[in-house]
């Protein structure tokens, strides 16, 4: 089966990872022995050495199909999206030209792309999925142009797929669809179960350091449950705008030899600290899905969550506290009720659990029949 899959970008340290969940997803595909094909734009100016045009290059079993172009950072934003729909365009034309027509276009985040994309390859017999991910359309936060978007992949895309229950109700309301399935993400092969000896109890967040994870709330309530406890400790993993007020919050409570804030890590790295930490936190105003959770499950790892995560569609005690996001109180109780009662959680549990419904396997095969 040959699989185009278009996602936002191709994710770099430059643009925070945008487009790594689509990429993953396009490598499970490969894995599972599709033919798989990544769109990838690439308008950064001329400085940046690399060839130009249109080619096709092979990177972890995803042929990446590139439309590299040397313009710069010169548009407005609006008038990149434009150039950057136009190139795509242009870019399927001409892999369809040069490695055959595709069974199935497999569109992430569809409410930014304009279903023209799409459409001439649907009237040749092409399937078209649709996976939705974005918390705008969840809070029905969406401009009109935006709107107009996922309403036309609604009313026309072969199948439509979205990341979780909440995300599920909102697109119903939205778009008046009701068939559509719920394929969750999948946690990468690097998380994996076995506890790598470390001193002490740690607590870990891992994410971008933007105002809705509400991580303030999270380093205060810790603070204000452990200040006594030297024992244990809390790592915030991630960069983004809050960076600074947060390690300036850390100082203020004089917590700096407990709180720690290594920045942001590769995924290995990443999946290294969860292994020597004991309890993943995340405390999010909104989440479609929240990766992180599935990744600390994966290596066998509890979590406090909020109520906004996929915690809420897996309500099973035995995978740690679920606490309201609006009440930092509840955040403390939980802080307090998974460290004495850490004992009760079985790490193997937790990740069959994981493997059981977010692995490679059988994220995989969900996506398989959706194709088939």
């Amino acid at each position: 089966m040959k699989v185009l899959v278009l996602g936002r970008e191709y994710p770099t340290t430059a643009n925070q990872m945008c487009g790594s969940f689509e990429l993953e997803q396009a490598q499970m595909l490969a894995r599972a022995g599709m033919e798989v094909f990544y769109l990838m734009v690439d308008i950064r100016s001329i400085r940046r050495m690399r060839r130009f045009g249109f080619y096709c290059k092979m990177e972890d079993g995803v042929n990446l199909a590139v439309c590299s172009i040397p313009i710069g950072p010169i548009f407005s934003q609006q008038r990149l999206n434009r150039i950057y729909a136009r190139f795509r365009e242009k870019l399927i034309f001409w892999l369809a030209k040069k490695k055959g027509i595709p069974d199935v276009i497999h569109v992430h985040y569809p409410s930014l792309f304009p279903y023209r994309l799409v459409q001439p390859w649907q009237e040749k017999g092409v399937k078209i999925v649709a996976t939705e991910h974005w918390s705008a359309v969840q809070c029905k936060t969406l401009d009109g142009y935006c709107l107009q978007n996922l309403r036309d992949f609604a009313a026309r895309a072969d199948a439509f797929c979205c990341v979780g229950a909440g995300l599920q109700t909102s697109l119903r309301q939205l778009t008046g669809r009701k068939d559509i399935f719920i394929v969750p993400n999948v946690v990468n092969h690097v998380f994996k179960p076995g506890k790598i000896p470390h001193k002490g109890f740690r607590f870990v967040c891992s994410g971008r350091l933007v105002p809705l994870k509400q991580y303030d709330m999270v380093i205060e309530a810790f603070v204000d449950v452990f200040h006594d406890n030297k024992d244990v400790s809390l790592t915030v993993a991630g960069d983004g705008s809050e960076a600074g007020w947060l390690r300036s919050l850390i100082a203020v409570n004089k917590a700096e030899d407990q709180v720690h804030m290594p920045g942001a890590l590769a995924r290995e790295k990443m999946a290294e600290l969860i292994a020597s930490s004991d309890v993943l936190v995340v405390f999010s105003r909104i989440e479609t899905f929240c990766v992180p959770v599935i990744e600390a499950w994966a290596c066998g790892k509890p979590v406090i969550t909020s109520k906004t995560t996929v915690f809420m569609d897996n309500p099973d005690e035995r995978l740690g506290i679920i606490a309201d996001y609006r009440d930092p109180d509840s955040l403390r109780e939980a802080f307090r009720q998974i460290y004495h009662s850490y004992k009760d959680y079985d790490p193997e549990w937790i990740a069959r659990y994981a493997d059981i419904h977010f692995s490679e396997r059988v994220v995989s095969g969900q996506l398989y029949e959706i194709y088939r």
